[in-house]
């Protein structure tokens, strides 16, 4: 009786076939093979179809492919540096909300410290934190006269 457990194993076994035989036939048409020469590839691995071979030997046609010149695409993954722009994007949005006409401001800070025309746009962590500065200032200067003006 299968337990859960290998049921786990076939299916992630499962998803790693129907990924490597993707790549492979994505491979084949980046390389611009014709149905001649990857049934050639084949011939060499013992069989007619890339369904019919096994995972490990799937994974070498993969590799024989990277071999012949294919690039395989991957996703870029969030690094540091892009998790710490975002999070100082997210605080300028922040600071500018407490700020008198916040959004106008951050919008004309954006253009003449970042030399850009949006925010999202703005990716040089230096200015961004020059710009953080000058946000802070500006909720600062305006909470002190703020409450100079109700006393």
């Amino acid at each position: 009786m299968p337990t859960a457990r290998m049921k786990m194993g076939e299916d992630a076994e499962g998803k790693q076939r129907r990924g490597l035989l993707a790549k492979i036939h994505i491979a084949k048409k980046e390389l611009g093979m014709s149905d001649d020469q990857y049934e050639a590839i084949l011939s060499g691995f013992g069989v007619e179809s890339s369904k019919d071979l096994p995972l490990v030997k799937l994974e070498q046609l993969a590799r024989y492919l990277e071999y012949l010149g294919w690039k395989p695409f991957r996703p870029r993954r969030r690094t540091n540096v892009e998790k710490q722009i975002t999070a100082l994007q997210d605080r300028a949005v922040e600071l500018a909300g407490q700020i008198e006409n916040g959004t106008a401001r951050l919008a004309g800070l954006v253009k003449s410290i970042g030399k850009v025309d949006a925010l999202p746009w703005l990716r040089d962590t230096r200015k961004l934190k020059q710009l953080l500065s000058v946000l802070q200032r500006i909720r600062d200067q305006e909470s002190i006269h703020g409450n100079q003006i109700e006393s």
